[in-house]
């Protein structure tokens, strides 16, 4: 998929006007990194999670990809 430049690719760093949103108990790492690789920009469903499980799955998501992500809390 080619780049789609909008107002929100641009703030946000992304190739495509799509966000995956933050899915209490799905949306997980490997969903985060599939979204941002492919063009989205994705976030970690974080409200869900304790402090320390959501320390580690926000480090799974760095060492899966180095596109931004967004955590909800």
């Amino acid at each position: 998929m080619g780049e789609i430049s909008t107002v929100l690719t641009q703030r946000l760093g992304c190739r495509a006007p799509i966000i995956q949103t933050a899915m209490g108990w799905v949306a997980e790492p490997s969903l985060v990194i599939g979204s941002v690789e492919a063009g989205a920009f994705g976030f970690l469903g974080a409200a869900v999670m304790t402090p320390d499980e959501a320390r580690t799955k926000i480090l799974d998501v760095r060492k899966g990809t180095d596109k931004p992500f967004g955590v909800n809390f």
